[in-house]
């Protein structure tokens, strides 16, 4: 990532809890971006690494709770972020659900709450 495209510029990240979310997260903060770090929980050792990456890298990084298997958390989050900004420069979907199981052992119902989730969510929370 170039920094000087990135800096000052406003993202959403979903999923930044750990992995790939994490790292994305630390990413844009080296470039300077303004995060919004949008997770499911948010628990003490999340709060510190991001308190830790605000420091070292002097940027602005709200956490901001986000359930996408709740339409109204997807909302609560947009209405949220809109109430600091609305100008939206990037959006990384990173959040998502994975069921451990064989495709042919996979139920209805467990297919339509992932594409709700990975699919239909992602969408209604760019919108």
């Amino acid at each position: 990532m170039s920094h000087k495209s990135i800096k000052k510029k406003n993202v959403i990240i979903t999923g930044c809890n750990k992995g790939i979310g994490r790292a994305t997260l630390e990413d844009f903060a080296k470039c300077g971006a303004n995060i919004f770090a949008c997770v499911r929980s948010n628990p003490q050792n999340f709060k510190n690494f991001v308190s830790k990456l605000k420091k070292k890298y002097k940027v602005k990084i709200y956490i901001i709770q986000l359930d996408l298997s709740n339409k109204s958390s997807i909302l609560k989050c947009a209405n949220e972020i809109s109430e600091i900004t609305r100008n939206i420069d990037i959006i990384v979907n990173n959040a998502g659900m994975l069921f451990n199981s064989l495709f042919l052992m996979t139920s209805e119902k467990q297919l339509k709450e992932i594409f709700q989730v990975n699919y239909f969510s992602q969408i209604y929370f760019t919108q």
